[in-house]
């Protein structure tokens, strides 16, 4: 906690212990021996799961910070991502498994954002919108609005950025499926926008946006 308040506050490590499921991922984010470190330029969080950190934006407001941690500890420890086998994953099986990796960690952030409420701590309305979209709609709700959300670290949607991340770690011989790249089916694929017509039916009625 001492080197918390260093880098983030008092005020922070005060809001923080109110949190019993910040207290919990806290313990766990130590135990898997991931480091918290501040980052500024703009606001914003991240993990690095390969120098098992994690990184939280010092422009960030003390309610965003909090939350932040919490969404973080479900991508650090709770429920990585774990980026692409060449040969063995697929670029939209890719793209699917971590958008419910993000649904996850929208879930996680809303137990906190609901024990901050309780604890009359200030939550931006932002972060609101995400706690009551999930209370209003369920994972289905968070799912189609991941799906067009900005990631705070690119500015692309999820999609994008994921599908970015899956064009960097396997290239093109290496993708699914397998093929000569003569036959030109090795080519990038766009960003899937819907599993399918059901999918957009459930967005509809959820008067969630879909990509």
């Amino acid at each position: 906690m001492k080197k918390l308040r260093r880098q983030f506050g008092a005020k922070f490590v005060s809001a923080l212990t109110r949190c019993p499921t910040l207290v919990a991922d806290l313990q766990a984010i130590a135990e898997a021996g991931i480091k918290i470190r501040r980052v500024g330029r703009w606001c914003q969080a991240f993990t690095e799961l390969s120098k098992k950190t994690i990184y939280i934006g010092s422009k960030c407001s003390l309610s965003y910070q909090l939350v932040a941690l919490a969404h973080e500890a479900s991508h650090a420890v709770y429920r990585p991502t774990i980026s692409p086998l060449p040969g063995e994953t697929g670029r939209q099986e890719f793209i699917e498994r971590c958008l419910e990796d993000e649904v996850e960690a929208f879930v996680h952030e809303a137990q906190v954002v609901e024990e901050m409420r309780r604890a009359r701590i200030y939550v931006g309305k932002h972060l609101l919108n995400w706690y009551e979209r999930y209370k209003k709609g369920g994972r289905e709700a968070v799912l189609c609005a991941v799906r067009s959300a900005p990631s705070s670290i690119t500015g692309d949607s999820y999609p994008e950025h994921y599908g970015e991340w899956y064009d960097a770690a396997v290239k093109a011989p290496f993708r699914l499926p397998m093929c000569s790249s003569s036959s030109g089916c090795c080519s990038r694929s766009a960003t899937p926008k819907a599993n399918s017509q059901t999918d957009r039916t459930v967005c509809n009625r959820l008067g969630t946006s879909f990509l």
